[in-house]
């Protein structure tokens, strides 16, 4: 009797442990659950934000070329009041002479 005693005890004993176990695979699995929810989230984030990047670096550029342009303009003015005051300044040489 006393075997059968021990082995019904030895039997509650590993049953309490594999409840212990399962209750503690049951934890991790929550919490790598809760991790995997976490990472998803940060993922989103960084892709948004990638985007936005992707969208400001997009604006740098194109205000870049805006102003590029705008300098050349600038130079061709600059250059065409250069021969403005070029021409101008032969015009006032020639009623001096005169």
């Amino acid at each position: 009797m006393d075997s059968a005693t021990e082995k019904v005890e030895s039997g509650v004993k590993l049953t309490v442990e594999a409840g212990d176990a399962l209750k503690a695979i049951v934890r991790s699995s929550e919490e790598l659950q809760t991790m995997v929810q976490q990472i998803a989230s940060a993922l989103t984030q960084m892709s948004a934000t990638s985007e936005q990047i992707s969208n400001e670096i997009l604006d740098i550029a194109n205000g870049s070329r805006e102003t590029t342009k705008a300098s050349q303009e600038t130079a061709q003015a600059a250059e065409a009041l250069s021969r403005a005051a070029t021409r101008l300044d032969e015009t006032v040489r020639f009623f001096r002479l005169a």
